[in-house]
C-alpha cells in the first residue's frame, strides 16, 4: 500500500475507493459508504489500516454531502464530487462517519500506528477533525 499524505484520498486503497465510487451507479454510492463505515465500526478489535483509509475516505465523501461542506480538493478524490455532484447523504450516515473516524482514531488502528511511526500523527489527525468538523 502506498500513502504519500495524510489527506484522505492520499493513498491506493482511497484512491482506489474514489474510483470505484465513480464507477458505481450513483444510487449504490450510499450504500458502499455506509459498508466502508461500518466495516470500520464494527472491526471487533483495532482498525486493520485498509478499512480505516476506505472509512476515512467514506466519511470524507459523506461530509462534501453536508450543507456547507469545504470543496475536496483532491486529484485523487472521486470525480463526481469535483463536478459538484454529493450524494445525497441519508440522516444517519454523518453518525456512522463519526462512530467510524473514532475508530481510526484510536491508539490501536493501522491508521494511527501508520502515523505515529510516520512521526506524521498530528497533521493526520488534523485532516481527520477537518472531516469529523464537517460532517452535519
Amino acid at each position: 500500500m502506498n500513502v504519500w499524505g495524510t489527506g484522505p484520498f492520499d493513498n491506493d486503497v482511497a484512491e482506489q475507493f474514489a474510483t470505484e465510487l465513480d464507477d458505481a451507479d450513483p444510487d449504490q454510492r450510499v450504500l458502499m459508504l455506509r459498508g466502508s463505515l461500518q466495516a470500520a465500526v464494527d472491526a471487533d478489535e483495532a482498525v486493520d489500516a485498509e478499512s480505516a483509509f476506505r472509512a476515512f475516505a467514506a466519511a470524507t465523501v459523506a461530509a462534501a454531502g453536508c450543507p456547507g461542506a469545504p470543496l475536496i480538493e483532491s486529484d485523487y478524490a472521486p470525480e463526481f464530487l469535483t463536478l459538484d455532484d454529493p450524494p445525497k447523504i441519508p440522516p444517519d450516515l454523518p453518525s456512522l462517519a463519526r462512530d467510524a473516524l473514532e475508530r481510526i482514531e484510536e491508539h490501536d488502528s493501522g491508521w494511527y500506528q501508520l502515523w505515529q511511526k510516520a512521526d506524521n500523527l498530528r497533521e493526520a489527525v488534523e485532516t481527520l477533525e477537518v472531516v469529523r468538523d464537517s460532517l452535519c
